[in-house]
């Protein structure tokens, strides 16, 4: 069977989970009472609540919740499982279904109850945000009024607000099934507490009962009920304008291209550092140092990530990039192995399944490159520069991979030989016959001629000017290398040809850098650790030229990051990043104004 044919079964299964009338078959057991003939005669929570107790208003609640959350959330999963994908828009009908059942229930020849909790669960599904806004404006409506039916009307026009502020954009095309969906839900709820309402306006209508007060006391009178329902009202906007501007989406509008983030992915392992794009961006790979595991997701067009694919390497992730359909990892052993034994390379496919066995690779690994024909790669290894002293020098390996991607060769070995040299970062040039190096401890930067794979050379070194700690490498169209300055707020320029350094400030120390390419005149996107942001420089024009700062969110965009490694996906037009904090990873558009090139 197909996706659709497994839809229309989820959506008529979801409707007869609906329609299993919990509070009438509880109180039926019971007390052996038709629920329909006492009270209000409405098969919910609040009726059951009645005969049997207040404790079993939770019961109900929580049964009939479960009925629309359940199919809502699970049947799509199935579904994506049995064939890969399911239709946009079957969670909204879904959604509806379980509605429809609870509302008009088959096994009550079409008579049910008002949907609320079976509302509330479905919509939790698909709104958490905004349905957890609903919760607390029913809560405190009801501590107001004490009428269940008007807190529940109040909370669903909470919902539909603030899930409309938060959206964005309620009637693309990605929203507008759901929009709709919430909307007749909110209509449908309306409709079906008309008697409620006609109730309250006589003054019959049940109130919620407390130690000191019983069901029909008078309690307030309307008009402070009516005062007091405003200024909850009053409150609820002010909640939906705060979470509306604190879900907008920020884009930054840089001239001649956009940057807009598009999706944040929670990581399973608290931390996520370094990234790759394999398969021309269709999968994304995030290190979890934490836990000596790596993540793999699929990347939709929309710039989510889906599929989570959970990779336990078995050791620390130094360095990844991707290879064709592939991801090549450099491992430091796990615990106190990290001692006696050395790292390895391993290649691992889309799917997370290891390419061949672990190939030893030498001492504290650092970061890795390879060529874009992918035979050619550069590993750079920092060895006793660490602090072990029984280890080899730091260096650079060149391997061939040409003949087979798991069981790379070691063709040449250069050695850094210097007693502060500790390698950190690899670049390589857009030639790809020269390598650049950064070196912490002596504070430099180091060029090695790559031009004859069996003779490695070292052609020139450079200090970072101010005492800078050079990190992260990128280049501009005229190859000239843009350092990251992992001790000051500045990123700076290397002119090859002059041999000068050109400062631009910052507001903090960058932690990763990748290059856009000319087509955006030279642009460089830093991850800056201590804030929330991205910062965007020109690579072109040093000195005075102010970053533009692209600031990116947490949770329900509402909470800072601690943003740190980066990848590039020309062929996505996409960047993500790495949240080195929580392990969230954020996908970010990078949106083309026009066609021309920018030099």
């Amino acid at each position: 069977m197909n996706r659709w044919t497994y839809a229309l079964i989820a959506i008529a299964v979801t409707y007869l989970i609906g329609s299993i009338p919990f509070g009438f078959l509880l109180v039926k057991w019971k007390k052996g009472i038709d629920l329909r003939t006492v009270g209000s005669g409405n098969i919910g929570a609040t009726n059951a609540s009645r005969v049997l107790g207040r404790p079993y208003f939770f019961v109900v609640f929580l049964l009939d919740a479960l009925k629309g959350f359940g199919p809502t959330l699970g049947f799509p999963l199935a579904i994506r499982a049995a064939t890969g994908k399911y239709p946009a828009d079957l969670p909204a009908l879904l959604a509806l279904a379980a509605t429809l059942g609870h509302n008009f229930s088959l096994y009550l020849r079409f008579k049910g109850g008002k949907g609320v909790a079976t509302s509330l669960g479905s919509v939790a599904a698909l709104d958490a945000i905004a349905t957890a806004s609903a919760a607390l404006s029913f809560l405190a409506a009801l501590v107001v009024s004490r009428y269940v039916s008007l807190s529940s009307l109040f909370g669903g026009v909470v919902f539909v607000c603030v899930h409309v502020a938060v959206v964005g954009k309620p009637f693309s095309r990605d929203h507008i099934t759901t929009n709709i969906l919430f909307m007749a839900m909110l209509i449908m709820l309306f409709v079906r507490h008309r008697g409620n309402l006609a109730r309250i306006r006589a003054g019959t209508e049940p109130k919620v009962t407390t130690a000191r007060r019983r069901v029909g006391d008078a309690g307030r009178s309307g008009k402070a009920i009516v005062a007091a329902l405003v200024g909850f009202a009053a409150i609820a906007l002010g909640t939906v304008l705060l979470i509306a501007k604190a879900s907008n989406r920020p884009r930054l509008d840089r001239g001649s291209y956009t940057l807009e983030p598009l999706s944040r992915t929670s990581c399973p392992h608290q931390r996520s550092e370094r990234l790759a794009f394999a398969s021309s961006g269709a999968k994304l790979a995030a290190t979890c140092p934490r836990y000596n595991r790596m993540m793999i997701w699929s990347v939709q067009q929309d710039g989510s990530l889906v599929d989570p694919i959970d990779v336990n390497v078995g050791g620390r992730v130094s360095a990844i990039v991707g290879a064709g359909d592939r991801f090549i990892v450099l491992v430091r052993p796990a615990m106190d192995a990290r001692h006696t034994e050395p790292a390895w390379w391993a290649a691992i496919d889309s799917r997370g399944e290891p390419i061949g066995n672990r190939f030893p690779i030498g001492y504290d690994p650092d970061d890795l490159v390879i060529t874009r024909d992918r035979k050619t790669a550069f590993v750079l290894l920092s060895g006793r520069a660490e602090g072990e002293i029984n280890r080899h020098k730091p260096c650079l390996l060149l391997l061939d991979i040409s003949e087979s991607i798991a069981s790379p060769r070691i063709v040449s070995r250069l050695e850094f030989t210097r007693s502060l040299d500790d390698p950190d970062r690899l670049a390589l040039a857009p030639n790809e016959s020269d390598v650049w190096v950064s070196l912490r401890g002596s504070n430099e930067i180091a060029r090695v001629d790559a031009s004859d794979p069996i003779d490695l050379k070292l052609a020139e070194r450079r200090a970072i000017p101010d005492r800078g700690v050079p990190g992260a490498i990128v280049f501009d169209s005229k190859a000239n290398p843009i350092v990251a300055d992992q001790a000051k707020p500045r990123i700076w320029m290397y002119q090859n040809q002059t041999g000068r350094f050109d400062p631009i400030a910052t507001d903090g120390s960058i932690d990763d850098l990748i290059a856009l390419g000319c087509v955006y005149q030279n642009d460089v996107v830093a991850t800056i650790p201590r804030r929330s942001e991205l910062a965007i420089v020109r690579g072109t024009r040093a000195g005075s030229v102010e970053p533009v700062l692209l600031p990116l969110a947490g949770f329900a965009n509402l909470t800072k990051i601690h943003p740190s490694g980066l990848a590039y996906s020309p062929e996505r037009r996409i960047v993500a990043v790495a949240n080195l904090a929580g392990g969230s990873v954020h996908v970010v558009a990078l949106g083309e104004k026009n066609n021309k090139q920018n030099k």
